[in-house]
């Protein structure tokens, strides 16, 4: 590798492959250098099927990335996600671009708010069985699938713990709606909100101690966070009148949500405390946002040219990749931990 041919151009970086085809497979081998010094930073080696060829060069994109960051790569993941086409809905399963996509769910029933367990094993999902909302906990190996909370029961977004055991969730009853939190081996559960308002969205934060929600016992949508134990809330958002779907940052330094700015349902990340909230995409209405594994990026349905899809954005807003569809509509995404 020469330097100087690179540095004449600008980079700073340099990254080298190739394919080869082996015993009906391929070998795949990366070579990424610091032009500046012409130092190999990192070199590897796959091997893989002709159907994980795609997989692979996520592989090799976290390699990358790794090599000039120093932080894991998000690539090599999975996301699930809504598509609606006409009358039928999907819960779908692809890779972190949106390749290969396979269904888990596919029915005239709509399906919500779709949540990957923490060993990525399961996915807990809301459809409708018997005209009512229902939650289901679903082994993606086996197919089998856990109900969640006594039939006749009106529950939504569901949210792993962090250690895989219990599932917090949202259930309506005498026009109001109060958090539950489940547990999957014994089935017991306990109450952890109680009040006349709308509690909804729990999500975890990642050592397991705390659970922020939305509610609207202020009047609209705001942001709050208990003890994962229960007990008393206290207020997170503050900036403006709408401020839903929050989720914590893997390493627990920021919180993705959905906040309303001049009529548009924008994606907006805060830190813990609910200062500094950013916009990091206002060019139509988002919902749903979902951090990569390495917790740089965030996943998200948003819509353009009046389609609903998928998009991913980093954390520092810089860079932004529409996750493009020929089939339906897609939302509600998960990226997989």
């Amino acid at each position: 590798m020469k330097a100087a041919d690179w540095t004449a151009v600008g980079a700073t970086g340099l990254a080298v492959g190739s394919v080869e085809p082996q015993n009906g497979g391929y070998v795949v081998n990366v070579y990424v250098y610091n032009v500046s010094t012409g130092q190999e930073l990192t070199a590897h080696r796959f091997t893989c099927s002709a159907a994980e060829l795609h997989m692979t060069a996520h592989h090799v994109a976290d390699v990358i990335y790794q090599a000039f960051t120093g932080k894991p790569g998000p690539f090599a993941s999975r996301i699930a996600y809504v598509r609606q086409t006409g009358q039928t809905y999907e819960l779908l399963v692809a890779e972190s671009d949106g390749w290969n996509p396979h269904p888990i769910v596919r029915g005239l029933m709509p399906v919500f708010s779709p949540v990957w367990s923490p060993d990525n094993r399961r996915l807990a999902y809301v459809t409708y069985a018997n005209a009512r909302a229902v939650i289901y906990v679903q082994d993606l190996a086996t197919g089998q699938r856990q109900t969640i909370a006594p039939g006749g029961e009106i529950v939504s977004a569901p949210a792993f713990s962090p250690n895989g055991t219990e599932l917090a969730y949202a259930r309506s009853s005498g026009g109001h709606t109060e958090l539950y939190v489940a547990n999957l081996q014994t089935g017991q559960r306990r109450q952890l909100t109680h009040d006349d308002a709308i509690n909804t969205s729990p999500t975890w934060s990642p050592d397991g101690s705390q659970i922020i929600f939305v509610s609207d016992r202020a009047g609209g949508p705001q942001i709050y966070a208990m003890s994962a134990s229960g007990g008393a809330a206290h207020r997170l958002s503050y900036d403006g009148s709408y401020n839903a779907s929050p989720v914590y940052s893997p390493a627990g330094n920021a919180i993705a949500f959905i906040h309303r700015t001049d009529g548009v349902y924008a994606l907006a990340v805060m830190k813990p405390d609910g200062s500094g909230v950013r916009v990091l995409d206002a060019q139509g209405n988002c919902d749903h946002p979902s951090f990569a594994g390495n917790g740089q990026m965030i996943l998200y349905g948003t819509q353009r040219g009046g389609r609903k899809v998928l998009a991913e954005v980093s954390l520092d807003g810089k860079t932004m990749a529409i996750l493009h569809s020929n089939a339906g509509g897609d939302s509600q995404p998960a990226w997989s931990h």
